[in-house]
């Protein structure tokens, strides 16, 4: 009787291991799926955060670039506009000639 009863305990003991064996198993499974979706996601955020690097990049660029031809531009303008002023000014100087030489 008493190897009968070994026997069970035994029996037992492997079930249990068996048991704890096959959550071993769907633990490690969990853990691998969960692991494989993080590192898609990861990857993922990693690819658009370079997208978004080089973009900026990029963006920085064009608004150096538009900023000195605003710049540009600028200065442009008003050089034209002090051309105009003298040109206003040359302008009423020839009409106060004229109406020295052409008196009404």
């Amino acid at each position: 009787m008493k190897q009968a009863s070994e026997l069970e305990t035994r029996c037992l003991q492997i079930t249990e291991l068996e048991r704890s064996l096959d959550d071993l198993r769907k633990e490690s499974e969990l853990a691998s799926a969960v692991n494989h979706e993080a590192e898609n996601q990861l990857s993922a955020s990693r690819t658009h955060l370079e997208t978004l690097q080089k973009e900026l990049s990029e963006v920085r660029s064009q608004l150096a670039t538009t900023i000195s031809e605003h710049d540009r531009l600028a200065r442009d303008l008003a050089d034209a506009v002090s051309l105009l002023q003298a040109k206003d000014s040359e302008h009423a100087m020839l009409v106060q000639q004229l109406a020295g030489i052409c008196p009404s």
